[in-house]
């Protein structure tokens, strides 16, 4: 089904209208510019999901990235320090594989990597 306010949320920012129910009949338009067809509006369905898609799958990769950030601290992997993350390598590797769907967010599902488990070494 489409979503005609998903859509004209997206396409058309700014611009004035309502809608009564789902369906394009129910579309009141009030802004200055021509109301869009449905025919218009449909063509816009799928890269409107594509688009939500991605910025879902691009929230979640950065919502990933902050929960693994204090990984990054320079010290924590240190030989000297104790504890000390000792698997840190794996982490780095872990983000950067989550890194590239927050640049490069892909539409559709994604399979999303397990993070590693912290191994701590420490006297």
């Amino acid at each position: 089904m489409i979503n005609y306010s998903q859509i004209l949320s997206l396409n058309y920012a700014g611009a004035q209208w309502s809608m009564d129910g789902s369906e394009y009949s129910g579309l009141e338009w009030y802004d200055s510019t021509p109301k869009p067809t449905q025919a218009e509006l449909d063509a816009l369905w799928i890269p409107t999901q594509e688009a939500d898609s991605k910025a879902a799958n691009k929230a979640t990769a950065s919502s990933l990235l902050a929960g693994t950030d204090w990984t990054t601290i320079a010290d924590i992997g240190l030989p000297t320090a104790n504890p000390r993350l000792s698997n840190q390598d794996q982490f780095i590797a872990y983000r950067q594989v989550i890194r590239q769907i927050a640049v490069y967010p892909p539409a559709g599902e994604v399979v999303w990597a397990t993070p590693p488990t912290e191994v701590w070494k420490g006297e």
